[in-house]
């Protein structure tokens, strides 16, 4: 039972340890000026929409939330907010 009990206790530190690890990577990812551009490149080509992002976060658990935000297409603003939060589940 004891052995069980350390498994346990071990599986469980892993699964922490990682999630910690993923939360930070992504994290430091959605405040780099890199991966914002990557990100509106990407919607545009797949899209064809303009995209305008004015800042990316990561919030507690797994909360995405973009602010400022505006979809345009040939500079005609299609779609403006202010805030916008995604979570994944």
């Amino acid at each position: 039972m004891i052995s069980f009990k350390r498994f346990a206790f071990r599986v469980a530190v892993v699964l922490l340890s990682i999630s910690i690890i993923v939360y930070t990577f992504l994290f430091f990812l959605l405040q780099s000026n890199y991966f914002r551009g990557w990100l509106q490149t990407q919607l545009k080509q797949k899209t064809g929409y303009e995209l305008t992002v004015g800042d990316l976060r990561l919030r507690p658990p797994f909360k995405f939330v973009a602010s400022t935000i505006t979809v345009s297409k040939l500079t005609a603003p299609l779609f403006h907010g202010e805030k916008l939060t995604v979570t994944l589940t």
